[in-house]
């Protein structure tokens, strides 16, 4: 009864007897008949490189508030602009940190510059005239 239970309820450890014990088992001969392991080229054909390049419609950061106080700085180009044609405006805004403040009451910095458009002396061709932005450091 003992060895019974010491059979049914004891450790058992699982041990693989080979069909012929001098000979080692390989795991192709578990299936002789198995076909899956077996491959044939029939044809190679040489595959470019393709790089895919990704797209992503990103509409950029949230705009800044309407309801914060708003600070205008006009730039204007270097170059004397009297006489040539405004054909836009850049504007760029930036958030002023103010320490002690807090975000909801904090100025807007709007720089806003001109494009004008410079045509040569002869009339075929023309440049872009605009300000540089300023740097604060």
């Amino acid at each position: 009864m003992n060895e019974l239970k010491k059979i049914i309820f004891g450790s058992k450890s699982e041990t693989f007897i080979a069909a012929k014990a001098d000979a080692p088992v390989q795991q192709t001969d578990l299936f002789p008949n198995d076909k899956l392991g077996h491959a044939h080229i029939v044809k190679t054909t040489l595959v470019q490189q393709y790089e895919k390049k990704l797209n992503v419609n990103h509409p950029g950061r949230n705009p800044l508030p309407d309801a914060l106080r708003r600070e205008v700085i006009e730039l204007l180009p270097q170059e004397d602009v009297t006489g040539l044609k405004v054909i836009g405006k850049e504007i760029k805004e930036v958030l002023e940190y103010l320490p002690g403040v807090p975000i909801a009451i904090g100025i807007v910095k709007q720089f806003v510059r001109s494009e004008y458009i410079k045509p040569s002396a002869g009339g075929l061709h023309a440049s872009r005239v605009i300000a540089a932005y300023l740097i604060f450091l």
